[in-house]
């Protein structure tokens, strides 16, 4: 035995001087830099420009090298020549983060050769300024990723081995560094780790010399506890598993598992093994080994600490096998320390898109089909119809042109087909292999690109079964023919497979190397490009992803090599990520870009702008002003129509009716021209700005927008109309909301739009819906601008109409495009039918039969209409005539998506706003193809030829039939100008207008832009800068500030073309720093409410005076006159002053100070200070309160109410508001009760008022009911955010304390091994943190929890009190008891605990490595702080949370939700669209109004006209009620006989008897018609003759009396004389009463029944040919156009009541069926 050990060790020592014999590779680091290395810290200036001399000159460089930082570029750059000789510059970045790249020329063109080891783009401030200094540079990157971004030790010894890399490869090979630099093999991780290693590695043979701490070494590692690892991991688990349970806590299971790992025998074994040795330095404690050999303790630990920085892998395993050879220790157990390390490296990996499985691909492919299509355009042909630049007017000259490029096109198609015969019977396995072997390397000449066009013709061909069209493969070939400096813009015909023609261009730039982004105009076609293309990207080993929101990790989406996406998206991201600082595009660069429908984008769109708004704290009381505004602008139309009424009275009066007629007409000409003008000016003599809740930072605000308000609240409520511009929808809460539609392009419903100034809110106030904030624009960015992120040469388009020479003229104004147009592979076989206009008042019923009349050909109809209102309205009309023999579809936006996969059948009508106007594709069936295919139906005048190309292009494709034709409106054409033309002349006049807008976008828009995009620029800039500089939480409020100044700013400057000229982007922008200084200092300015929430956040961090210090801030900012407006200031000091009062905290130190022996202190004054704050927070409060309760009580506010006030939503707000602040006032007053009662007093708890906690204290499930979630998160945006209980404080009892003190003990030696053996400090701290912190939270959670009541010690000693850690959030799960503020208490308590222990002078040494187990406790804690903190941020603040803690601390980011929860954040600072003169576009078209003399539709009609009318005609109902009354009384009394019959005979008898008269002598009722005839005669003349005649027509009542008359005699021979005795001149008044009401109400009812209908009908014919306006001959097809035209024009009287024309309608229907049962007797 003695000689196998003997012969064992002396194998280990050969194998120890095998290792010493090896050669190890020195590092470049020197004696001071080693360090640095080894112990993973950043390198400074001086040791880059050290080390960087010393590389240089061994390469005879010294003089070519410059160091940059980013404040010396002009004195770096003045005197550099690149010559002769190329210059290397290391350049820093960021603070300590270095770079390194070469100055080269080659050529007439400068280079810059870059290099950063973490994978970045050159940082565009440095690219800036290296264009101001050279000419001609371009810029070759390097791209691969080394290490981490945020690994900042990483950066300096990566960026000097790179730069040795990058002067090796110029002295071996210097032609050709320029060409293989973006391939070049740079310095990885694992050359970096190998030098760390082999310092590790001779500092390990240095230890191997003394084996006398060998052996000490070994025998210390034997007697690692490692058992105990089980029992606390299954201690852990069991807490983990609990807590997740909620109130559902099985506290019993936690104790019997927190007793298994501190049992006696554990915590005894620990002391034995591990017992800590008195230094001679008094209060200095140590393990044995520590002291016995401190030297090479040191030395092992140093080891150590570099082996923690190095990734697990084999590299590390075979240095730790050589470390344990070397000191003889055990290999097994000292891997099997790092193998818990290595389970969670690669738990951490990144997740990454990949592609489809390529064997399931193969494994699924349909028949290749090989017969070709024989009815195709032939190619000469098609080769004849390409056209390649821009459209020339001379067609001569365009031929000539052309002619060459059409050649080298030919010859490049045949290129492709000789290319597709050698791969003609490839597999898409042998494909893959050959994209994943090209990909970042396929070169860009004409053989390499059509071998790829072959390749994915294959492709295709065995995805689809089909090959590639001509048209497509000509497509792809035209993109790539000509200069490579320009992009190109093509137009392809719908129908013609763009989303393959995209996916082959996609595929060829991504296989170059380019990220590629399809834009497309809608997410629909976005979802729909990657789902059917997904797997032809994943042959050729290319991802695909879109940026949708609700994808998850749209991140992750952004890594793919091809991304689909709407421009917005593609905005929003960036400014979120560039501004924002979001890292959303997850570096991804600007590569190239497929604009698909780019017309849209560019010309239709292209003074879109993204932007991202925001609703700044504090503006929610801007809504008392639009409800002020609104209520006045009703009372003032009121008192303008009063006004008007009054004059128009005055006027009846004249005696020269003509002369009346005259001055009404003027009258009225006038009020129409004025009435907003007068209106406006009665709103704001009101001053409705006059609100006490406006704080003092918005009211030059609201004094500047008042103008802007006024217009919009009337443009709202006139021109805004429901189904037009706007759908009311129904948002995630179940709350309806005003959702704006782009009905003039797309059609699109924009739900993620708030209009401006005011405007959504009074639309909201219209439907009486919840008013939301007015949101101001911090960052934007136009299409525009966004697009020219891209390098021109690597824009392409596709449309189906690229448009007028005049838009592409415009286009290459701003981009460097060229333009082709392609053929269609099939002829089009379409016709557009001559268009038809009709009145507005009848183009609803005429248009409706034109649809049935293709129905009836055995067509099917796409009808397309501008607005859904439109839609809705011919809908109604088809449904009215539906007999069975068509079928009525809808596709009036995205929901309806789903009509474009049924195929259209003959018979079926599509109903469709504009957004079935681009991009979709409807296909038919045979049956209909016979028939002549699809027929468009165009209801508007489309505002260019491009969107009339697009509607109409839904049919006739893929050489299928079809027609198209315009139905239009009067009004348009009179829009135009235009009297009577044809549509020849109407379109002209039309593209006329669009060129004329054309030009005034690119003489105004376009520089208004480009001004608006550099100056956000700037302020991107400025403001990124301050973020990195400053990026801790409490900074970024100063940042808000400074995004609601710039916001506040902008608003007030206004730019636009006329302000612009005089002035540029640098000297604005200059103004604007200047003013923003001190919040660009530090020091909020602004907003008081963003001091709120930063004290608040500084609360959450125990740093009270800093608190402090923000909220007095606060009320400086509110002014001396609003200090009663900021009651969330003064509930935050009330919580300082109680914190302050420091009740737990003494009590914790007078527990703590039985073991450290600290100082107590006391605070006698806090109740005091805490009740002035709460008084001050109830003032403010309840002057809210009061307003709100004033208000809703009013008549005015009433006036504006139209709905059932249970139902009405804006209603339920103000009420919830009020609640929410009545709820806070409560609490106040409970507050200030306690405060007047208890003595020592603290926090019990605090709740943050959320609904779940609210219903938790109220006890009250329907609470719901009363609050809703708005309000509550528009109060914690101004501070209003917490409800607070206090309790009184008692002493901590000694039990506890004794109890802790063991448990302690027992921490500190598990402690002192893991810091002495760094390998097993990950299980040692664990223990001993879970000792150490059960320990402390003992005493925490004794004073946490207690109540009024005593201690009971024998209840503890029996386990029945046992706390336990991070059990802390189960107790009192209730909402009072969880909170940041308890949370941080206890954070706060382990912070206090850690510097106690720090300054100790009696246990120093052991005192300092305690306190760092400490602070782990308080990390443990402030994870669950986190959660807290999480749960209570803004859903801005979460989504930037979210992504920072991705990176850096993944078990965080799973915790608080992961992937999912960042999915459910996309929509984080919504996405506002802005279009330029947004209020001019979208509601330029006011709705005409028709009276019978052409007045406006406004507020004369409505409120003057109408209600004069109905006044006048009940003046003559009443005259007549009175006349036949008194000649009913005076024709009864005087028939003697009849007055006694009617004493004798029963009441009812007398009823009866008058009711059968009234209903059925057609006499009375033939001469009421008559009466009411006369009255109507006058509806065609004018209004003053309405007023006038009616007074002449009543005077005719003659044969109305002779009715009287008869019915008197009627009454006397159908009565007797009974034997009743009633009251003669009652019965008579009665009789009298009845006939009178009757007969006036039934005339009354005729005129109302029957304005127009009486003008155009008469019933008194019988034959059914008559009364449907037709001739006896008439044909079935004549019949049934003329009764559908008949119903149509009968249900759309709005005069007639629901009775008449039911009864009307069955009169047709009697009268179609007659004559439809005589066609067929006759057939």
């Amino acid at each position: 035995m003695h000689r196998s050990e003997s012969k064992k060790r002396e194998e280990e020592r050969k194998q120890i001087n095998e290792i010493s014999k090896q050669p190890l590779l020195t590092t470049l680091e020197t004696e001071e830099t080693l360090t640095k290395l080894l112990s993973a810290l950043p390198y400074d200036e001086k040791d880059i420009t050290k080390h960087a001399k010393i590389i240089l000159e061994q390469y005879s460089y010294s003089q070519q090298f410059k160091l940059l930082t980013n404040d010396n570029f002009d004195k770096v750059f003045e005197n550099v020549g690149i010559e002769t000789k190329p210059t290397f510059v290391i350049f820093e970045k960021q603070k300590n983060r270095w770079v390194v790249f070469c100055l080269t020329r080659q050529g007439d063109v400068n280079l810059i050769l870059y290099k950063d080891s973490s994978g970045g783009d050159v940082p565009s401030k440095l690219e800036d300024e290296l264009r101001k200094h050279f000419s001609s540079m371009e810029f070759v990157v390097h791209n691969g990723r080394e290490h981490k971004i945020d690994e900042d030790y990483n950066y300096g010894p990566f960026c000097l081995r790179n730069l040795q890399i990058m002067l090796d490869f110029l002295k071996k090979t210097p032609t050709s560094l320029v060409e293989e630099f973006s391939k070049a093999k740079f310095c990885q991780t694992s050359d970096v780790n190998r030098d760390k290693i082999n310092n590790v590695i001779n500092s390990t043979l240095d230890l191997s010399k003394n084996d006398n701490f060998k052996t000490a070494l070994k025998e210390f590692i034997n007697k690692l506890p490692l058992d105990l690892s089980s029992d606390i991991i299954s201690y852990q688990k069991v807490l983990e598993e609990e807590l997740e349970k909620g109130e559902n806590v099985d506290h019993d299971k936690i104790k019997q598992a927190r007793l298994k790992f501190l049992n006696e025998g554990n915590i005894k074994k620990l002391q034995d093994n591990y017992k800590l040795q008195k230094t001679e330095s008094e209060g200095e404690y140590e393990l044995e080994i520590q002291k016995n050999f401190p030297k090479e303790m040191e030395t092992l630990r140093n080891i150590f600490t570099t082996l923690e920085k190095i990734k697990v892998d084999k590299q590390l395993f075979d240095a730790l096998e050589n470390i344990s050879l070397i000191l003889n220790i055990d290999c097994a157990k000292m891997k099997s320390f790092y193998e818990a390390r290595l389970q969670n490296e690669e738990n951490d990996h990144e997740e990454k898109l990949v592609p489809e499985d390529i064997d399931h691909i193969a494994e699924n492919l349909p028949t290749v089909k090989t017969d070709p299509a024989d009815d195709c355009t032939p190619l000469d042909k098609l080769l004849a119809e390409i056209t390649i630049g821009m459209d020339q007017d001379d067609s001569n000259q365009k031929d000539s042109a052309l002619q060459g490029d059409i050649h080298q096109i030919e010859a490049k198609y045949n290129l492709v087909q000789s290319k597709y015969e050698a791969w003609k019977n490839s597999t898409v396995k042998e494909i893959h292999s050959w994209a994943r072997a090209k990909k970042d390397l396929l070169g860009t000449s004409d053989d390499e690109i059509c071998e790829t066009i072959a390749i994915a013709n294959r492709a295709f061909n065995l995805l689809t079964g089909f090959s590639l069209r001509n048209t497509q493969i000509l497509s792809v070939l035209v993109f790539f023919h000509g200069s490579s400096s320009q992009g190109r813009l093509c137009q392809i015909k719908t129908g013609e497979g763009k989303t393959v023609i995209i996916s082959l261009l996609a595929v060829i730039r991504a296989l170059q190397g380019w990220t590629v982004d399809v834009i497309t105009s809608n997410p629909l076609m976005a979802a729909d490009g990657v789902a059917e293309t997904r797997r032809f990207y994943s042959v050729f080993n290319l991802t695909v992803s879109t940026n949708n929101p609700g994808g998850g990790d749209f991140k992750l989406g952004y890594s793919a090599d091809v991304l689909y996406g709407t421009i917005s998206n593609f905005q929003f991201d960036y400014l979120k990520d560039s501004f924002e600082g979001y890292n959303i595009r997850n570096g991804r660069k600007f590569g190239q870009v497929i604009l698909d429908e780019v017309d849209s984008m560019l010309v239709d769109n292209g003074g879109h702008i993204a932007k991202l708004a925001s609703p700044f704290p504090g503006m929610e009381c801007l809504r008392y002003i639009y409800i002020n505004i609104w209520e006045q602008l009703q009372k003032a139309e009121d008192s303008f129509a009063g006004e008007i009424q009054e004059k128009i009275a005055s006027i009846l009066k004249l005696g020269d009716k003509e002369e009346a007629r005259l001055q009404y007409d003027k009258l009225v000409e006038e009020a129409v021209s004025q009435e907003r003008k007068i209106i406006k000016e009665k709103i704001k003599a009101s001053n409705p700005t006059d609100v006490c809740l406006i704080p003092q930072h918005l009211k030059e605000y609201v004094t500047e927008k008042l103008d802007v308000w006024l217009k919009n609240a009337l443009h709202a409520k006139y021109n805004c109309h429901e189904h037009q511009q706007y759908r009311i929808m129904t948002n995630d809460t179940g709350e309806q909301v005003v959702t704006p539609v782009d009905y003039l392009n797309t059609g699109v419903t924009l739900r993620n739009t708030i209009w401006s100034n005011g405007l959504h809110q009074f639309v909201q106030l219209k439907h009486n819906l919840y008013l939301t904030f007015e949101s101001l624009t911090s960052s934007f960015i136009s299409n525009i601008g966004y697009i020219k992120c891209y390098d021109d040469k690597n824009i392409f388009g596709l449309t189906g109409t690229l448009g007028s020479r005049a838009e592409q003229e415009l286009l290459s104004s701003i981009y460097n495009v060229n333009y082709a147009k392609l053929p269609t592979y099939k002829e089009k076989r379409f016709e557009e039918l001559p268009g038809l206009i009709f009145d507005d008042s009848s183009w609803p019923v005429k248009l409706t039969l034109q649809l049935l009349e293709k129905i009836d050909e055995g067509r099917a109809v796409l009808a397309i209409f501008e607005t859904e209102e439109d839609l809705l309205s011919i809908r109604k009309n088809l449904e009215l005539v539906q007999t069975g023999d068509f079928r009525i579809r809808s596709f009036a936006h995205e929901e309806n998506a789903q009509e474009t996969e049924e195929r259209v059948k003959v018979g079926d009508i599509i109903l469709a706003t504009n957004i079935a106007g681009r991009g979709t594709n409807f296909k038919t069936e045979e049956s209909l193809e016979a028939n002549g295919g699809l027929h468009v139906c165009v209801g508007f005048l489309p505002c260019n030829v491009r969107v009339e190309g697009q509607a109409f292009g839904r049919t006739s494709r893929q050489g299928n039939k079809g027609t198209a034709q315009l139905i239009i409106r009067r009004s348009e054409v009179d829009e135009l100008g235009l009297t009577d033309p044809g549509f020849s002349e109407i379109k002209r006049e039309r593209d006329a207008l669009e060129s004329k807008r054309l030009e005034q976008i690119n003489n105004s828009l376009v520089k208004e832009l480009n001004f608006k995009d550099k100056l956000f620029k700037k302020f991107s800039v400025f403001y990124t800068n301050l973020r990195k500089s400053d990026s801790s939480r409490e900074f970024g409020f100063v940042l808000q500030d400074l995004k609601e100044f710039w916001a506040f700013w902008l608003e007030k400057k206004n730019f636009n073309i006329d302000n612009i000229q005089s002035t540029n982007e640098d000297k604005e922008f200059g103004e604007f720093v200047k003013k923003a200084g001190p919040i660009a200092d530090g020091i909020i300015s602004h907003n008081p409410f963003y001091c709120v929430a930063l004290a608040d956040c500084y609360l959450e961090d125990e740093k009270n005076q800093q608190a402090k210090n923000e909220l007095h801030r606060a009320i400086e900012l509110g002014g001396p006159n609003n200090f009663d407006l900021l009651a969330g200031v003064y509930l935050k000091l009330f919580e300082i002053a109680i914190s302050e009062g420091e009740q737990i905290k003494e009590r914790f130190k007078k527990a703590v100070a039985n073991i450290f022996f600290i100082k107590l202190h006391k605070n006698e004054k806090y109740k005091e200070e805490a009740a002035n704050w709460l008084n001050r927070a109830k003032g403010a409060i309840q002057k809210e309160i009061d307003y709100i309760q004033t208000h809703l009580t009013q008549d005015d506010f009433n006036a504006i109410l139209h709905q059932n006030l249970s139902q009405n939503l804006l209603v339920k707000h103000l009420y919830s508001r009020q609640h929410c602040l009545s709820l806070h006032a409560a609490n106040i007053d409970n507050l200030l009760d306690d405060l007047a009662k208890g003595s020592g007093l603290d926090f019990a708890g605090s709740a943050e008022t959320t609904l779940e906690n609210l219903a938790s204290i109220s006890k009250n499930p329907d609470l719901t009911q009363f609050i809703t979630l708005c309000e509550l998160t528009e109060l914690h945006s101004i501070g209003l955010d917490t409800v607070y209980c206090l309790r009184e404080i008692h002493d901590v009892p000694d039990a506890v304390i004794k109890a802790a003190q063991g448990q302690i003990i027992a921490g500190i030696a598990a402690l002192g091994v893991g810091l002495a053996f760094l390998p097993i400090f990950p299980l040692m701290s664990n223990i001993a943190g879970t000792l150490i912190s059960e320990g402390v939270i003992d005493i925490v959670m004794q004073l946490l929890t207690q109540g009024n009541t005593e201690f009971n010690e024998a209840d503890f000693r029996k386990g029945k009190f046992v706390s336990y850690g991070i059990s802390l959030l189960t107790f009192g799960v209730s909402a009072v008891t969880q909170s940041v503020r308890i949370l941080s208490k206890a954070v706060s308590f382990c912070r206090k605990l850690s510097s106690f222990l720090r300054r100790s002078t009696y246990l120093q040494k052991v005192c300092t490595k305690l306190a760092k187990i400490v602070d782990r406790l308080g990390d443990c804690l402030e994870k669950l702080v986190t959660v807290a903190k999480f749960n209570k941020m803004t859903k801005i603040e979460q989504l930037d949370e979210l992504l920072k803690l991705k990176g850096s601390d993944p078990k965080m980011f799973e915790k608080l939700g992961g992937v999912t929860k960042l999915g459910e954040l996309q929509n984080v600072s919504k996405l506002k669209e802005l279009s330029r003169c947004k209020l001019l576009v979208n509601f330029a078209k006011e709705v005409a109004w028709d009276t019978s003399k052409s007045i406006a539709k406004s507020i004369i009609k409505e409120k003057v006209v109408k209600p004069l009318i109905s006044q006048m005609f009940e003046v003559v109902f009443d005259w007549i009620k009175h006349k036949v009354k008194k000649h009913l009384a005076d024709s009864i009394r005087k028939n003697h006989g009849l007055v006694e019959k009617i004493r004798t005979v029963p009441k009812e008898t007398i009823d009866d008897i008058v009711d059968e008269f009234i209903t059925s002598d057609n006499e009375v009722t033939t001469v009421l018609k008559e009466i009411g005839f006369g009255i109507l005669g006058e509806v065609n003349n004018t209004v003053v003759d309405v007023f006038t005649q009616t007074y002449d027509n009543a005077e005719n009542l003659a044969k109305l009396i002779k009715c009287v008359t008869k019915f008197v005699s009627y009454l006397d021979s159908n009565l007797k004389i009974g034997d009743n005795n009633n009251d003669v001149n009652v019965v008579i008044e009665e009789i009298c009463s009845t006939v009178g009401d009757q007969m006036a109400s039934l005339c009354f009812d005729i005129v109302g029944s029957n304005v127009q209908w009486i003008k155009d009908h008469n019933f008194d014919k019988e034959d059914a040919y008559s009364l449907l306006g037709l001739d006896s001959d008439a044909l079935e097809t004549e019949v049934k156009k003329k009764f559908r035209e008949k119903v149509l024009e009968l249900h759309l009287d709005n005069n007639l009541d629901d009775s008449i024309v039911e009864k009307r309608f069955q009169i047709f229907k009697n009268a179609y069926a007659e004559i439809l049962s005589k066609c067929a007797v006759t057939l």
